[in-house]
Protein backbone atom coordinates (compact mmCIF):
# COMPACT_ATOMS: atom_id res chain seq x y z
CA UNK A 1 0.00 0.00 0.00
CA UNK A 2 2.40 2.49 0.85
CA UNK A 3 4.89 1.27 -2.18
CA UNK A 4 1.50 2.11 -4.43
CA UNK A 5 1.50 5.39 -2.48
CA UNK A 6 5.04 6.44 -3.25
CA UNK A 7 4.57 5.16 -7.05
CA UNK A 8 1.28 7.80 -7.34
CA UNK A 9 3.04 10.48 -6.01
CA UNK A 10 5.91 10.19 -8.15
CA UNK A 11 3.58 9.76 -10.89
CA UNK A 12 1.95 12.91 -10.10
CA UNK A 13 5.13 14.68 -9.85
CA UNK A 14 6.41 13.48 -13.50
CA UNK A 15 2.88 14.51 -14.92
CA UNK A 16 3.96 17.96 -13.39
CA UNK A 17 7.22 18.50 -14.59
CA UNK A 18 6.10 16.90 -18.29
CA UNK A 19 3.30 20.30 -17.86
CA UNK A 20 5.73 22.34 -17.05
CA UNK A 21 8.00 22.01 -20.08
CA UNK A 22 5.15 21.56 -22.68
CA UNK A 23 3.85 24.84 -21.17
CA UNK A 24 7.26 26.20 -21.40
CA UNK A 25 7.78 27.61 -25.14
CA UNK A 26 11.92 27.80 -25.93
CA UNK A 27 13.20 30.93 -26.97
CA UNK A 28 15.47 30.57 -30.67
CA UNK A 29 17.60 33.40 -31.87
CA UNK A 30 15.53 33.36 -35.46
CA UNK A 31 12.02 33.82 -33.83
CA UNK A 32 10.15 36.21 -36.13
CA UNK A 33 8.56 37.58 -32.94
CA UNK A 34 12.11 38.13 -31.26
CA UNK A 35 12.85 41.92 -30.82
CA UNK A 36 15.81 43.72 -29.08
CA UNK A 37 16.90 46.91 -27.91
CA UNK A 38 20.01 47.89 -27.11
CA UNK A 39 21.78 51.14 -25.37
CA UNK A 40 24.99 52.89 -25.04
CA UNK A 41 25.39 56.19 -23.32
CA UNK A 42 25.27 59.84 -25.66
CA UNK A 43 27.70 62.53 -25.70
CA UNK A 44 26.71 65.26 -22.97
CA UNK A 45 23.94 67.61 -24.50
CA UNK A 46 22.49 70.60 -24.39
CA UNK A 47 22.84 72.57 -20.43
CA UNK A 48 24.98 69.44 -19.81
CA UNK A 49 21.91 66.90 -20.03
CA UNK A 50 23.31 63.24 -20.78
CA UNK A 51 21.15 60.80 -22.38
CA UNK A 52 21.47 57.21 -23.66
CA UNK A 53 21.56 56.23 -27.18
CA UNK A 54 18.70 53.76 -28.27
CA UNK A 55 19.15 51.13 -31.33
CA UNK A 56 16.14 48.54 -32.01
CA UNK A 57 16.81 45.36 -34.01
CA UNK A 58 13.94 43.12 -34.80
CA UNK A 59 13.19 39.94 -36.85
CA UNK A 60 11.17 40.00 -39.95
CA UNK A 61 7.87 38.05 -40.35
CA UNK A 62 8.66 36.52 -43.52
CA UNK A 63 11.30 34.00 -44.39
CA UNK A 64 13.69 34.29 -47.62
CA UNK A 65 15.31 31.74 -49.15
CA UNK A 66 18.82 31.49 -51.00
CA UNK A 67 20.76 28.63 -51.95
CA UNK A 68 18.48 26.45 -50.69
CA UNK A 69 17.92 27.49 -46.86
CA UNK A 70 15.25 29.63 -45.55
CA UNK A 71 16.98 32.89 -43.43
CA UNK A 72 14.99 35.46 -40.63
CA UNK A 73 16.43 38.81 -41.86
CA UNK A 74 17.11 40.67 -38.82
CA UNK A 75 16.79 44.39 -39.38
CA UNK A 76 17.19 47.79 -37.14
CA UNK A 77 15.32 50.79 -36.38
CA UNK A 78 17.28 54.14 -36.92
CA UNK A 79 18.18 55.34 -33.11
CA UNK A 80 19.22 59.30 -31.56
CA UNK A 81 21.80 59.42 -33.20
CA UNK A 82 20.55 58.28 -37.11
CA UNK A 83 23.17 55.64 -37.28
CA UNK A 84 22.91 52.64 -39.94
CA UNK A 85 23.76 49.18 -39.28
CA UNK A 86 24.03 46.15 -41.44
CA UNK A 87 21.07 43.91 -42.37
CA UNK A 88 21.70 40.17 -41.96
CA UNK A 89 20.29 36.87 -42.51
CA UNK A 90 20.00 34.43 -39.76
CA UNK A 91 19.07 30.40 -39.52
CA UNK A 92 18.72 27.92 -36.91
CA UNK A 93 20.09 24.51 -37.19
CA UNK A 94 18.29 23.57 -33.56
CA UNK A 95 19.26 19.95 -33.92
CA UNK A 96 22.98 20.96 -34.22
CA UNK A 97 22.97 23.96 -31.77
CA UNK A 98 24.13 25.90 -34.39
CA UNK A 99 23.11 29.24 -35.98
CA UNK A 100 24.17 30.55 -39.15
CA UNK A 101 24.29 34.44 -40.48
CA UNK A 102 24.68 35.47 -43.74
CA UNK A 103 25.84 39.58 -43.73
CA UNK A 104 23.71 41.44 -46.57
CA UNK A 105 25.02 44.01 -48.76
CA UNK A 106 23.62 47.41 -47.60
CA UNK A 107 23.20 50.26 -49.74
CA UNK A 108 22.50 52.92 -47.00
CA UNK A 109 25.26 55.33 -45.98
CA UNK A 110 26.07 54.74 -42.30
CA UNK A 111 28.94 53.46 -40.47
CA UNK A 112 29.18 49.71 -40.79
CA UNK A 113 29.40 48.54 -43.93
CA UNK A 114 29.94 44.37 -45.07
CA UNK A 115 32.89 43.41 -46.15
CA UNK A 116 32.04 39.54 -46.26
CA UNK A 117 28.43 37.91 -47.26
CA UNK A 118 29.25 34.60 -47.13
CA UNK A 119 27.15 31.99 -44.70
CA UNK A 120 28.72 30.97 -40.98
CA UNK A 121 28.86 29.66 -37.71
CA UNK A 122 27.82 33.20 -36.06
CA UNK A 123 26.62 31.36 -32.53
CA UNK A 124 27.43 27.85 -31.13
CA UNK A 125 25.81 26.06 -28.40
CA UNK A 126 28.26 23.42 -28.01
CA UNK A 127 31.11 25.28 -27.09
CA UNK A 128 33.74 24.41 -23.99
CA UNK A 129 36.04 26.63 -21.94
CA UNK A 130 38.65 27.36 -24.29
CA UNK A 131 37.35 26.65 -27.38
CA UNK A 132 37.69 29.44 -30.24
CA UNK A 133 35.27 30.51 -32.90
CA UNK A 134 36.38 31.67 -35.70
CA UNK A 135 34.88 34.47 -38.04
CA UNK A 136 35.40 36.64 -40.73
CA UNK A 137 35.26 40.26 -40.06
CA UNK A 138 32.15 41.33 -41.37
CA UNK A 139 31.66 44.92 -41.28
CA UNK A 140 33.76 48.18 -41.96
CA UNK A 141 36.16 49.52 -39.12
CA UNK A 142 39.04 47.31 -38.31
CA UNK A 143 42.05 46.01 -40.65
CA UNK A 144 42.05 42.11 -39.57
CA UNK A 145 40.17 39.63 -41.81
CA UNK A 146 39.38 37.77 -39.45
CA UNK A 147 37.86 38.02 -35.91
CA UNK A 148 39.16 34.96 -32.96
CA UNK A 149 36.64 34.81 -30.17
CA UNK A 150 37.69 32.02 -27.23
CA UNK A 151 35.32 31.15 -24.37
CA UNK A 152 36.46 31.65 -20.85
CA UNK A 153 33.01 30.18 -19.13
CA UNK A 154 30.22 28.48 -19.64
CA UNK A 155 26.99 28.75 -17.47
CA UNK A 156 23.41 28.65 -17.38
CA UNK A 157 20.22 30.68 -16.90
CA UNK A 158 16.45 29.54 -16.27
CA UNK A 159 13.42 31.17 -18.41
CA UNK A 160 10.02 30.32 -18.62
CA UNK A 161 10.93 26.79 -16.73
CA UNK A 162 13.85 26.39 -19.35
CA UNK A 163 17.38 26.33 -19.11
CA UNK A 164 19.73 27.94 -21.76
CA UNK A 165 23.45 28.00 -21.97
CA UNK A 166 25.56 31.49 -21.76
CA UNK A 167 29.33 31.51 -22.95
CA UNK A 168 31.28 34.33 -21.74
CA UNK A 169 34.13 34.89 -25.41
CA UNK A 170 37.03 36.84 -25.15
CA UNK A 171 37.30 38.31 -28.72
CA UNK A 172 40.88 39.34 -29.08
CA UNK A 173 41.07 39.90 -32.62
CA UNK A 174 39.21 41.54 -34.94
CA UNK A 175 37.34 43.71 -32.73
CA UNK A 176 38.27 46.95 -31.32
CA UNK A 177 36.87 50.52 -30.26
CA UNK A 178 37.79 52.80 -27.57
CA UNK A 179 40.81 52.15 -25.75
CA UNK A 180 40.31 48.22 -25.60
CA UNK A 181 43.64 47.61 -27.41
CA UNK A 182 42.02 44.97 -29.66
CA UNK A 183 39.88 42.66 -27.56
CA UNK A 184 36.57 42.93 -26.40
CA UNK A 185 34.86 40.64 -23.92
CA UNK A 186 30.65 39.57 -24.21
CA UNK A 187 28.35 37.11 -23.11
CA UNK A 188 26.17 35.24 -25.52
CA UNK A 189 22.77 33.71 -24.41
CA UNK A 190 21.09 30.80 -26.08
CA UNK A 191 17.95 31.96 -28.23
CA UNK A 192 18.78 35.78 -27.32
CA UNK A 193 22.11 36.35 -28.51
CA UNK A 194 24.81 38.61 -27.26
CA UNK A 195 24.82 41.26 -24.54
CA UNK A 196 25.67 43.76 -26.85
CA UNK A 197 22.56 43.09 -28.82
CA UNK A 198 21.61 40.24 -31.77
CA UNK A 199 24.67 41.03 -34.43
CA UNK A 200 28.18 42.46 -33.09
CA UNK A 201 29.55 45.50 -33.97
CA UNK A 202 33.20 44.87 -34.47
CA UNK A 203 34.13 48.48 -34.16
CA UNK A 204 30.99 49.38 -31.57
CA UNK A 205 33.03 50.74 -28.67
CA UNK A 206 33.74 53.75 -27.55
CA UNK A 207 34.87 55.94 -24.78
CA UNK A 208 31.03 54.86 -23.16
CA UNK A 209 31.58 51.46 -23.64
CA UNK A 210 29.96 49.01 -26.08
CA UNK A 211 26.40 48.43 -27.19
CA UNK A 212 24.16 46.77 -24.14
CA UNK A 213 20.91 45.06 -24.24
CA UNK A 214 18.31 46.25 -22.79
CA UNK A 215 15.44 44.84 -23.61
CA UNK A 216 14.23 41.22 -24.70
CA UNK A 217 11.21 40.46 -26.10
CA UNK A 218 9.70 37.09 -27.45
CA UNK A 219 6.01 36.37 -28.48
CA UNK A 220 5.34 40.06 -27.45
CA UNK A 221 6.30 38.93 -23.81
CA UNK A 222 9.18 40.99 -22.22
CA UNK A 223 12.22 38.54 -20.93
CA UNK A 224 12.73 39.75 -17.14
CA UNK A 225 16.54 38.72 -17.24
CA UNK A 226 16.50 41.26 -20.47
CA UNK A 227 14.41 44.21 -19.06
CA UNK A 228 16.09 47.15 -17.90
CA UNK A 229 15.00 49.82 -20.44
CA UNK A 230 12.41 48.38 -22.13
CA UNK A 231 10.71 51.83 -22.51
CA UNK A 232 13.19 52.83 -24.31
CA UNK A 233 11.53 53.73 -27.30
CA UNK A 234 8.97 56.46 -25.93
CA UNK A 235 11.76 58.04 -24.68
CA UNK A 236 12.69 59.26 -28.18
CA UNK A 237 9.50 61.40 -27.94
CA UNK A 238 11.39 63.46 -25.54
CA UNK A 239 12.45 66.85 -26.28
CA UNK A 240 16.26 66.45 -25.02
CA UNK A 241 16.54 70.20 -24.30
CA UNK A 242 13.83 69.80 -21.80
CA UNK A 243 15.20 69.40 -18.41
CA UNK A 244 12.62 68.67 -15.03
CA UNK A 245 15.75 68.46 -12.53
CA UNK A 246 19.30 70.18 -12.23
CA UNK A 247 21.86 68.30 -10.17
CA UNK A 248 25.02 69.77 -9.09
CA UNK A 249 27.96 69.23 -8.76
CA UNK A 250 28.70 67.76 -11.88
CA UNK A 251 31.33 66.25 -11.91
CA UNK A 252 31.49 65.74 -7.88
CA UNK A 253 32.52 63.06 -5.82
CA UNK A 254 30.47 63.73 -2.65
CA UNK A 255 27.41 64.72 -2.49
CA UNK A 256 24.80 65.36 -5.34
CA UNK A 257 21.92 67.76 -5.04
CA UNK A 258 19.32 67.31 -7.28
CA UNK A 259 16.22 69.86 -7.56
CA UNK A 260 13.26 70.52 -9.34
CA UNK A 261 13.29 73.26 -11.78
CA UNK A 262 9.45 73.65 -10.90
CA UNK A 263 7.87 72.91 -7.21
CA UNK A 264 5.64 70.01 -6.76
CA UNK A 265 4.17 67.50 -4.73
CA UNK A 266 4.68 64.70 -6.57
CA UNK A 267 6.61 61.87 -6.10
CA UNK A 268 9.36 60.92 -8.09
CA UNK A 269 12.43 58.74 -8.27
CA UNK A 270 15.59 58.72 -9.30
CA UNK A 271 17.85 55.66 -10.36
CA UNK A 272 21.79 55.90 -10.64
CA UNK A 273 23.16 53.30 -13.04
CA UNK A 274 26.67 52.34 -14.33
CA UNK A 275 27.38 51.88 -17.95
CA UNK A 276 26.54 48.04 -17.88
CA UNK A 277 23.11 48.71 -16.37
CA UNK A 278 23.29 48.25 -12.82
CA UNK A 279 21.05 49.98 -10.36
CA UNK A 280 23.60 51.25 -7.81
CA UNK A 281 21.48 53.33 -6.18
CA UNK A 282 17.47 54.47 -6.07
CA UNK A 283 14.95 56.59 -4.29
CA UNK A 284 12.29 58.83 -3.98
CA UNK A 285 11.53 62.33 -3.34
CA UNK A 286 9.41 65.67 -3.81
CA UNK A 287 11.42 68.43 -5.42
CA UNK A 288 14.69 68.24 -4.00
CA UNK A 289 17.14 65.34 -2.08
CA UNK A 290 20.84 65.29 -1.65
CA UNK A 291 22.36 61.75 -2.56
CA UNK A 292 25.39 59.98 -1.14
CA UNK A 293 28.31 59.30 -4.01
CA UNK A 294 31.16 59.51 -1.96
CA UNK A 295 31.76 55.31 -2.72
CA UNK A 296 31.13 55.64 -6.01
CA UNK A 297 34.47 54.98 -7.93
CA UNK A 298 35.08 57.78 -10.63
CA UNK A 299 34.16 57.55 -13.90
CA UNK A 300 30.53 57.89 -15.84
CA UNK A 301 26.52 57.39 -14.43
CA UNK A 302 23.60 57.67 -15.40
CA UNK A 303 20.56 58.91 -13.78
CA UNK A 304 17.25 57.62 -14.66
CA UNK A 305 14.21 60.46 -13.16
CA UNK A 306 10.66 58.63 -13.01
CA UNK A 307 7.41 59.83 -12.30
CA UNK A 308 4.51 57.81 -12.29
CA UNK A 309 5.99 54.88 -14.33
CA UNK A 310 7.10 57.48 -17.16
CA UNK A 311 10.82 58.08 -17.89
CA UNK A 312 10.97 62.35 -17.41
CA UNK A 313 14.57 62.36 -18.17
CA UNK A 314 18.11 61.05 -18.10
CA UNK A 315 21.24 62.90 -17.30
CA UNK A 316 25.22 62.05 -16.94
CA UNK A 317 26.82 61.97 -13.64
CA UNK A 318 30.57 62.72 -13.95
CA UNK A 319 32.45 61.29 -10.54
CA UNK A 320 36.06 62.61 -10.14
CA UNK A 321 38.63 61.76 -7.51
Amino acid sequence: MKNHFYCSVCIYCLLVLLSFQAGAQKIYFTDTTNNWITRRAGEMGPNGLGTWNFYQYYSSDTLIERNGHFYTEIKSDIGWEKQYFARTLIRDDTAAGLVYIKPLQDTLSGIYRVTDTNEFVYLNYNLNVGDTLIMPLVFWGSGDSISIHVVTEVDSFMSDNTWYKTHKFNAYKGMRGGDTQGYTRYTVYEGVGPDSGPILEPNSINEYGPLILSCFRNKGSINPKFSVFCNALAIEKLDKKVKHFQLYPNPGCDKLTIKGYEKSDKQYSVKISDLQGKVLLETKFKHETVLDVKYFASGIYILQFIAEANVLQFDKLVIQK
